[in-house]
């Protein structure tokens, strides 16, 4: 591998810490704001909410449907499960972008940069999440800006 190959491995890397650390935090957001709203429908609140308000007979029946909607989502999204995988990815990815970069730094990037890029390609194929093109490009963006930053001299 030469030191521009390197270089390009260290920057896929970074990319692939950052973007699989977002990815992680939404999915478990949207893991907690379903479970939020399950507690709430499952706790009343929103029973009395909608008494409250005079809700006609068809928007009570909309609210119940939304309820269903939700419920549904969460078993077949799997918004937890997804959360747990990506977490681990992310833990796994910030290991090995910290590996590369001290593989960076003692200049042996010829012989060990490689194994880490395969491992890299191992972790990230573990969930089929559908690619955020544009989070993608945001990544990129700032992994080499980081990246350069850090090392121009």
């Amino acid at each position: 591998m030469q030191r521009n190959d390197a270089w390009n491995a260290l920057l896929e890397l970074s990319r692939h810490a950052r973007y699989y650390d977002v990815m992680a935090r939404r999915y478990r957001r949207r893991w907690i704001a379903t479970r939020l709203l399950l507690a709430c429908s499952a706790l009343g609140p929103i029973a009395v909410v909608l008494d409250a308000v005079s809700l006609t007979d068809p928007e009570k029946a909309l609210a119940a449907a939304l309820i269903l909607i939700v419920v549904a989502a969460d078993l077949v999204l799997d918004f937890g499960k997804t959360a747990a995988v990506l977490d681990t990815i992310r833990k796994d990815l910030a290991m090995l972008e910290r590996e590369g970069r001290d593989v960076w730094e003692s200049g042996e990037h010829l012989e060990r940069m490689a194994p880490i890029q395969h491992r890299m390609i191992d972790v990230s194929h573990r969930t089929e999440i559908s690619l955020d093109d544009r989070l993608n490009q945001k990544c990129t963006t700032q992994s080499y800006s980081v990246e350069a930053a850090r090392y121009a001299a």
